[in-house]
């Protein structure tokens, strides 16, 4: 195997356990659109399911537009209740942003913070999820390079979309390069498998390994075993951007790097026109 560069994470029931956080956030937010509409009737688990399947049967992209999937179970709850297309559209947008605070209440596994600090300091890191949870919503998130969700790519774990886009985000980078982790055997391991990224499966239920047609991966149950290996060159994400280059004759007077993430840009001496001036140039323009 090659030395690894780049580890790629999921987050659901990898950092944290979501059914907890979702039925939460799910019953908060009903109470907080009835607080609106008046008390409405949900029905059981059952009939949302039949709901959801009916609605991605209508529209497809809601097998990875989470966030429209939601906003459209919302969307037909405030129309029943009277109110019209147009003025619905303020309510749902409530609904979501509550919705959305509710789903980040999270609880970390224990010692998560501390593997991914000490893994940053040895690799790049990544995130690859199915969900709607922002990385960068909590202080953990500083630790990685970029984040990757269904709605980026238009597509769920396993399809290959989150993995390609993964990799493409530097230059050089080959798949057998990459471990990616998660909990789920199928969009996580055997999705990462298929395109000869190595996989390690979070076990946190300490379940049997039963997908027969995948070799049984390296797994862990508990983030305190996660020991880093000694310090690979870390990658550098692709950056785009201009060189602006100054030069009089074979001498370059000055230049200006100004790449994306560079606030107003690099300068390098010298920069000041009295040294242009002297240098020949009549009409001098300082970017």
């Amino acid at each position: 195997m090659k030395k690894i560069k780049l580890i790629t994470f999921d987050l659901d029931d990898t950092f944290w356990d979501i059914n907890p956080v979702i039925i939460s956030a799910e019953r908060s937010t009903r109470e907080f659109l009835e607080g609106y509409i008046g008390k409405q009737e949900w029905g059981s688990m059952s009939d949302f399911l039949i709901f959801r399947k009916k609605l991605i049967e209508t529209d497809s992209s809601f097998e990875w537009n989470i966030k429209g999937l939601r906003r459209a179970i919302y969307q037909k709850k405030i129309l029943e209740a009277g109110y019209s297309q147009e003025n619905s559209e303020e309510l749902v947008d409530k609904c979501y942003k509550f919705f959305l605070k509710k789903r980040h209440e999270v609880t970390f596994y224990k010692n998560v913070f501390e593997a991914i600090e000490e893994l940053s300091t040895s690799y790049s890191l990544g995130v690859l999820t199915n969900g709607n949870a922002d990385i960068n919503h909590f202080g953990i998130g500083k630790y990685f390079d970029f984040s990757i969700s269904s709605y980026d790519v238009k597509s769920n774990k396993p399809e290959k979309d989150h993995f390609i886009a993964a990799k493409k985000k530097y230059n050089n980078l080959e798949y057998d390069e990459i471990i990616h982790i998660g909990d789920h055997p199928i969009n996580d391991v055997k999705g990462a498998l298929d395109l000869g990224i190595n996989a390690i499966w979070f076990n946190g239920l300490n379940k049997n390994w039963e997908e027969k047609d995948i070799k049984e991966p390296l797994q862990f149950n508990d983030w305190t075993k996660i020991i880093p290996a000694p310090k690979p060159k870390r990658l550098i994400p692709v950056k785009e951007g201009n060189i602006i280059i100054i030069q009089n004759d074979d001498s370059i007077l000055l230049v200006k790097r100004n790449l994306k993430q560079i606030r107003g840009g690099l300068w390098s001496l010298p920069e000041i026109k009295e040294c242009l001036t002297e240098a020949g140039f009549k009409s001098i323009d300082i970017y």
